[in-house]
C-alpha cells in the first residue's frame, strides 16, 4: 500500500480524516514533505515565510482499523529513501548553523550517495532519519512540531532504516 504526500496533516488530532485505512499488520509506503512543506525547494522562494502550522508536516493519517486504547503500536522503519536536493534555513538564532551565521540563510543542497553538497564546499555525509511520526491523542489537538508520549517531531537519527518504534494507542 502507498501514502502520498498529497495527503498531510499538521496537527496530531483524532478529528483528523483518515488517508488511508489499513489491518494490522500492514506494510505501507509512505512520501512526505520536507519539514518546510516543501515550500523553500523553488529559486525564489528565499524571503518566504513559512507560517508555524506548516512546519513539520506528516503524511496521514492511517487508521489501524483493529487498534484500540491501550494497545501498543509496533512501527518499523524498514527502508528511507531520500531526494536528490535538499533545504537548510537557518540565521538569527534559528537553525542548526545559527551560532555562526548573522541574517538570514537558505541553502538548496543536492545530495547523491548519502551526501549533502553544502555551499558547493564541503560534502556533508547525510544520516537519514524520520523527523516526524505519531499517533492522535485521546483528546485535543498537539501540532506536528512537539514531541511528546504521542510521537511527534523526533528529530533524532536514532529512528532510522531498521528501527522498531513503539507508540501508545489513545484511539
Amino acid at each position: 500500500m502507498k501514502l502520498s504526500s498529497d495527503h498531510v496533516v499538521n496537527t496530531f488530532c483524532k478529528e483528523n480524516k483518515p488517508a488511508l485505512s489499513v489491518e494490522a499488520p500492514a506494510t505501507i509506503t509512505v512520501s512526505t514533505l520536507d519539514c518546510y512543506s516543501n515550500m523553500l525547494r523553488q529559486p525564489g522562494t528565499e524571503d518566504t515565510i513559512i507560517p508555524g502550522e506548516l512546519i513539520n508536516p506528516a503524511t496521514g493519517p492511517i487508521y489501524i482499523q483493529n487498534a484500540m486504547p491501550g494497545d501498543t503500536l509496533k512501527i518499523t522503519i524498514n527502508k528511507i529513501e531520500i531526494d536528490s536536493m535538499g533545504v537548510v534555513s537557518c540565521g538569527d538564532d534559528c537553525g542548526p548553523l545559527a551560532k555562526h551565521i548573522k541574517g538570514h540563510h537558505l541553502e538548496r543542497m543536492h545530495i547523491s550517495d548519502g551526501k549533502a553538497d553544502f555551499l558547493g564546499k564541503f560534502q556533508l555525509q547525510l544520516h537519514k532519519m524520520i523527523g516526524v511520526i505519531g499517533v492522535a491523542p485521546a483528546e485535543g489537538s498537539l501540532r506536528n512540531s512537539y514531541p511528546g508520549r504521542h510521537g511527534g517531531n523526533m528529530d533524532t537519527n536514532m529512528i532510522t532504516e531498521g528501527t522498531t518504534l513503539y507508540l501508545p494507542v489513545f484511539v
